[in-house]
């Protein structure tokens, strides 16, 4: 059964040129124990959606206009605010880009850790402070007693994201949502924080949503992925059918600007290809598939209508007239 289940959800930003659909009917769902990647260049909506699922969307401009998003069976978009306070932090928590950002700058990593403890429990100080070391150590850092009594900038970027990790699971959330979370970190780092994601993933039972547009993260980490494009998913699959057998151009464009190995020469091939052109605005989307003044593979048809999710047998489905191979 899945943890998680978003079903034709659809997030609308209003503004005095018009009614940006930032989130199109975007369905999706992610069990226990499993990971599940949000892949797309920036404007396509990942981290809207993100957002649209913790009830986080600033209104106004934004709403949720449609859709469900049933978390254990409850749909969310039910709850009063109230509730959904609740719920946040202790049921469903989220790991933003740049933990900079999102750290207080003016209040020790032991304090902010604790206040999110108690926001969701009554216990006492000496219990969160034993949380808070246990929970530092549990995300890797070498010396938490130190750390606890550190501001955010005397850390490392690395320091300050686990730190981030931390604080998400302190509540022992059923789904964690980390959006772009090796962002501005260097290689090494990287590894190392998405290692302690799957690890952690896997010692709490979480359902993991992994949103980043770094196909090279998705092969590691993600066990399905679903592809989103201005605003719309195109495309879902496992992690092998999509790496394997892409079916839409778009995914196939994602793929084809990964840098790979040059066996021959034993060194990595920059001679990548591109997708040529942007994504649309979301307020002037072209009328027919919103891929199509890009998309090598066009036909008329593409032009003039949106095509719907078809699936496959093998449960792979792709938003396209002329799939890559059906």
């Amino acid at each position: 059964m899945s943890v998680l289940e978003v079903k034709n959800l659809q997030t609308n930003f209003y503004t005095r040129a018009g009614i940006i659909r930032a989130v199109d009917n975007v369905s999706f769902s992610v069990n226990r124990g499993e990971t599940l990647a949000v892949v797309g260049e920036s404007g396509c909506g990942k981290s809207v959606t993100a957002l649209s699922v913790l009830r986080l969307i600033p209104s106004p401009p934004g709403r949720i206009d449609g859709g469900e998003i049933l978390l254990k069976g409850r749909d969310l978009l039910k709850l009063t605010p109230g509730e959904m306070r609740a719920l946040r932090g202790s049921q469903v928590s989220m790991i933003f880009q740049e933990p900079m950002t999102s750290l207080n700058p003016v209040h020790r990593v032991g304090f902010q850790i604790g206040e999110a403890i108690l926001a969701h429990e009554n216990i006492s100080k000496r219990d969160v402070t034993n949380r808070c070391l246990d929970l530092l150590e549990l995300v890797g850092i070498p010396d938490p007693s130190r750390c606890i009594r550190e501001y955010p900038h005397r850390l490392s970027g690395g320091m300050r994201q686990r730190v981030m990790i931390a604080m998400a699971v302190a509540c022992n959330p059923a789904v964690l949502i980390a959006d772009e979370p090796t962002t501005a970190l260097d290689v090494t780092v990287q590894a190392q924080v998405l290692k302690l994601l799957k690890r952690l993933k896997d010692e709490l039972g979480l359902a993991l949503i992994l949103i980043t547009h770094d196909l090279g993260v998705v092969a590691e980490t993600a066990d399905k992925v679903i592809v989103m494009y201005a605003g719309r998913k195109v495309e879902e699959g496992s992690t092998v059918q999509i790496f394997k057998r892409p079916l839409h151009p778009y995914t196939s464009g994602l793929l084809g600007a990964i840098p790979r190995i040059n066996q021959e020469q034993n060194c990595r091939d920059y001679s990548l290809k591109e997708i040529k052109g942007v994504v649309p605005p979301l307020l002037k989307r072209p009328k027919g598939c919103s891929f199509s003044p890009r998309c090598p593979r066009v036909l008329d048809k593409c032009r003039v209508e949106k095509p719907s999710l078809i699936s496959l047998s093998t449960g792979q489905q792709a938003a396209c007239f002329n799939p890559e191979d059906w």
